[in-house]
């Protein structure tokens, strides 16, 4: 998964709603490779969430920062 160009057009805020979101819909995923002993995605998706979190973050720091 790529955070594209068109995800800097939106506010803050609804950027940390698309990234809850995101990140929500990769943890179900998750739950799912570890109950299917699925070792490949769930390493895969760990990726994928690790990125989201970092960007979540940075959104969050950044958001604060501009108050």
């Amino acid at each position: 998964m790529i955070i594209t160009q068109w995800f800097s057009l939106f506010e803050k805020t609804e950027k940390i709603v698309i990234l809850k979101n995101k990140m929500n819909n990769v943890r179900i995923q998750l739950v799912k490779a570890v109950q299917h002993d699925n070792y490949e995605q769930r390493d895969e998706l760990l990726k994928v969430y690790e990125t989201l979190l970092i960007e979540f973050e940075s959104v969050q720091t950044s958001s604060k920062i501009n108050e």
